[in-house]
């Protein structure tokens, strides 16, 4: 499992993500990181 890149604020956050990508918020961590969605396969419905 890759480690997460956090970030303390949600502009450096949309600042550094890809066209796309989703940012959640860590309570734990209070910090923000960065999703890329998963590309679907269409053969693997």
């Amino acid at each position: 499992m890759t480690k997460k890149k956090y970030y303390k604020t949600k502009i450096d956050a949309l600042k550094s993500r890809n066209k796309g990508d989703r940012i959640y918020y860590d309570a734990n961590e209070e910090a923000y990181y960065i999703v890329a969605p998963v590309k679907r396969q269409f053969w693997r419905i």
